[in-house]
């Protein structure tokens, strides 16, 4: 679920970082990049995809990036890829290592910047079918879904960006070129203040790693992914509705149909008549059963069920820890 996290430990001192490069990255300290024009002198390095930066002047250790990608890659030794599954025991078992290596708790690493979560689905046709589907996200306004250009061929993604978070949905299995048709929804939090917003946090209440091992906040993250699902405007697939269903449907969803409407209309009532037409029409469509949107919020339940349900490999991270630093 959990996937690119921005997370610092404070107090951190040079011969820490230089001991965290040798000993547990395995890297030479000439592998180390300096920021000479960044005061108090930033130094970075890579550990498998994870960004490390050291700031001497302030004594802070930032990590960010794929906290999946790297369970996979240096716990599992599986290879960089983070197309399958990351439960809640996975997520614990990585924290678990993180805190041993950085001899600290979870709740010193305090989350500060980007973090992302979403949940990944085995789907029946290609991806990019179903996500060229979405039109926009409802709010207090419209915000479009825009398709994200790629490198590599055809489009596998399309985005839709507010002020605080972004909402992306993907071809996983093209992204990550892997075989098997791999829808990835994900809900990014541009900044803390929407993480915190997210866990019920107030004012400047830290968030840390110890918030994410939390199954509760698993479950806030879940809420969150399916309301905003249900506020996204979707083009149905055209089977088994009538030319008038599927002609109300795409006047709902095609926002620019609808304002080239209103100026059709000049009576404001006949515009707010149709309007409500189109959307009753919309609502008994989107929710008919056995539609594949009906099908999509099936399996992402499926999923996030999945997700949690090791419980009796969960281990308690704070109290293994106070014992294994006990000892040494």
């Amino acid at each position: 679920m959990f996937d690119n996290i921005s997370f610092k430990l404070e107090n951190f001192s040079k011969e820490r970082f230089y001991k965290l490069v040798t000993k547990h990255i395995g890297a030479n300290v000439n592998s180390i990049t300096y920021a000479k024009s960044q005061r108090g002198g930033k130094r970075y390095i890579n550990w498998e995809n994870l960004r490390i930066e050291f700031y001497p002047h302030s004594k802070q250790l930032w990590i960010k990036n794929s906290i999946h990608k790297f369970y996979n890659t240096h716990i599992l030794n599986w290879g960089a890829y983070n197309h399958n599954t990351f439960t809640l025991a996975n997520f614990n078992e990585t924290v678990l290592f993180l805190c041993n290596t950085l001899d600290c708790y979870p709740n010193d690493l305090k989350l500060f910047g980007h973090f992302e979560f979403g949940l990944n689905i085995i789907v029946n046709q290609k991806p990019f079918s179903i996500i060229s589907r979405f039109d926009s996200i409802v709010t207090t306004a419209s915000n479009p879904f825009y398709v994200m250009p790629n490198e590599y061929g055809k489009p596998i993604e399309k985005r839709c960006d507010f002020t605080n978070y972004a909402v992306k949905f993907y071809d996983k299995g093209k992204q990550a070129q892997v075989k098997g048709k791999i829808l990835r929804y994900e809900f990014v939090c541009k900044n803390i203040e929407q993480t915190r917003k997210i866990f019920g946090k107030l004012g400047n209440e830290q968030i840390t790693l110890q918030d994410l091992l939390n199954v509760e906040n698993w479950h806030k993250c879940y809420d969150k992914l399916i309301s905003v699902f249900g506020s996204i405007r979707k083009t149905p697939f055209a089977d088994n509705l009538s030319p008038l269903e599927y002609a109300s449907v795409k006047a709902y969803t095609d926002t620019v149909f609808m304002e080239d409407h209103k100026k059709i209309l000049s009576n404001k009532n006949e515009y707010k008549k149709v309007f409500a037409e189109c959307k009753e029409v919309y609502q008994t469509v989107i929710q008919r059963e056995g539609t594949c949107f009906v099908e999509l919020k099936e399996k992402f339940k499926q999923t996030f069920e999945s997700l949690i349900l090791e419980k009796n490999k969960i281990r308690n991270v704070s109290i293994e820890l106070k014992l294994q630093f006990a000892t040494n």
